[in-house]
């Protein structure tokens, strides 16, 4: 399977910058050249989504070493093209440490002839062969195996494919970088609000304070309520000191995305407020395929196949041919024979010497294994079964992205539910609650109970306002991610964005 893997990652690049909290991508319109020099170092002022996405896409840690994978992938199909080596042999025999053994023979006759009786004994002997390299053989030879049933072209096949998968694991981690971006930079936003609301608690618990006591000086109410507002004032200020560092964790997180150890951005701008429906499920469904772990294992499978062919061409023998040269050292030989006869006393020395001190010739060869026992079946059978897996776990890859965007999906629908009923009714309806309780406490009409529990109220609708908000924007993150792509399309942003205004 071949992609362009710059297009695939645009693609999902952009769908999170453009699409995803489609919300806060409108604090997000920075000059090109002004964006360039945020990538180049950490961030110093206000933060958008898209360069908290920019940022941890170019230099997210986790995401860099993957990206070795694939050029480890690349490594290897270079390494798949390449023959066998030729080999180079060379041997010497015959190589004689000492002098070896001379041959002696002795011969005696006795014989009648005409001439008479007569008798004669004759000792010959023959020296051994000299030590050295005299009479040693030299062989060098050259040999090259000649791969058969396509194993070369087979491996480069499975090479590819292992490219292939290596480049959409790094697709993958690219997605779940992207999702954790986009959720990482809304928990900053939601913290950044909490913050602001728990400081906004303590402000007016002090207020509060200043009203009991003016009624506590003037003797309208006992000193009892001015200890509880007191003690209200000191929970809130508990509450708004937590708040904070938990901000700061938020923020530490959002930059650990990017490689940075310490949170240098100002704040984080986008709004959270907007929120809006989604297509229905069935409809989402359809659009779960281009979901780049589904993908992935279009490749994976791919790639067990290619394993399978890769072991099966293994079985097939591989020819080895092999041509040399070999000289050999050619002997000499010294005789000498003693003699005595009925004819006297006789004495004889002789050698021979060949015309050339080596003899040489070519020597040729040609080998292959016979696969009577080893013929791979145990290795066939492993990919077969590998690939059976692969099957298996793509299902169980579908079943689960089915289950997330469900689960996803119902998320989303509670979250703009509590988002719809809380804004629409029960915030107005604290909020004018408090007002008017808390005025009616200036004029002695309720108890500080009343206004407690009011105030109580209204900022915990306030809480849950925001935590349904965080889980509406976390929700859309996590369908986006389960889609592969942008949930609306840029069109379809864009007409949300001026029917909302």
């Amino acid at each position: 399977m071949m992609f362009d893997l710059n297009r695939r990652s645009r693609r999902i690049a952009g769908l999170v910058i453009a699409c995803m909290l489609p919300a806060l991508a409108g604090h997000a319109q920075t000059d090109a050249k002004s964006t360039e020099k945020k990538r180049l170092a950490d961030p110093a002022g206000p933060l958008s989504l898209a360069d908290a996405v920019a940022l941890a896409l170019e230099r997210n840690p986790g995401l860099a070493a993957f990206s070795w994978d694939v050029r480890a992938a690349e490594s290897r199909q270079i390494q798949a093209r390449l023959r066998p080596n030729p080999e180079l042999t060379i041997e010497a025999e015959d190589i004689r440490l000492g002098r070896g053994p001379a041959a002696q023979t002795s011969l005696r006759t006795i014989g009648w002839s005409a001439g008479g009786l007569s008798a004669q004994a004759e000792r010959e002997s023959e020296s051994g062969a000299r030590s050295g390299l005299a009479e040693a053989q030299f062989t060098i030879s050259l040999s090259q195996i000649i791969e058969l049933g396509g194993k070369r072209a087979k491996r480069m096949h499975l090479a590819a494919r292992d490219r292939d998968v290596a480049a959409w694991d790094y697709e993958v981690a690219r997605a779940d970088v992207l999702k954790k971006a986009a959720q990482a930079f809304v928990e900053v936003l939601v913290a950044q609000q909490r913050v602001a609301l728990d400081d906004e608690l303590v402000q007016l618990a002090e207020q509060v304070l200043q009203t009991v006591s003016a009624r506590v000086d003037a003797g309208r109410v006992s000193p009892l309520e001015a200890t509880k507002a007191e003690t209200a004032l000191s929970v809130a200020r508990v509450q708004a000191s937590r708040t904070k560092r938990q901000a700061d964790s938020s923020r530490a997180g959002l930059a650990a995305l990017w490689g940075a150890k310490e949170a240098c951005f100002e704040r984080a701008e986008g709004d959270l407020d907007t929120a809006r429906g989604i297509p229905a499920l069935d409809e989402l469904v359809q659009r779960i395929t281009k979901n780049p772990d589904l993908a992935r294992w279009h490749a994976e499978l791919e790639r067990r196949q290619s394993a399978i062919s890769v072991e099966r061409a293994t079985a097939v023998p591989d020819l080895t041919i092999s041509a040399g040269f070999r000289a050999s050292g050619t002997p000499d030989s010294d005789t000498r024979s003693v003699g005595f006869g009925s004819d006297g006393l006789s004495r004889s020395t002789g050698s021979s010497r060949s015309d050339s001190n080596w003899d040489n010739s070519v020597v040729l060869g040609l080998s292959v294994p016979l696969p009577l026992f080893n013929r791979n079946q145990g290795s066939i059978e492993e990919a077969e079964q590998r690939m059976a897996k692969a099957g298996e776990e793509r299902r169980a890859t579908d079943v689960q992205l089915h289950a997330d965007l469900t689960r996803a999906c119902h998320n989303l629908s509670a979250a703009l539910a509590a988002i719809t009923s809380l804004k629409e009714n029960i915030l107005p309806a604290a909020t004018q609650t408090f007002a008017s309780i808390n005025e009616a406490y200036r004029r002695g009409k309720f108890g500080y109970l009343d206004v407690l529990d009011a105030q109580r109220t209204l900022f915990e609708a306030r809480h849950q306002y925001l935590d349904a908000l965080a889980s509406y924007h976390e929700s859309l993150a996590e369908i986006e991610r389960v889609l592969g792509e942008s949930l609306w399309n840029e069109r379809e942003a864009t007409s949300s964005k001026i029917e909302e205004q």
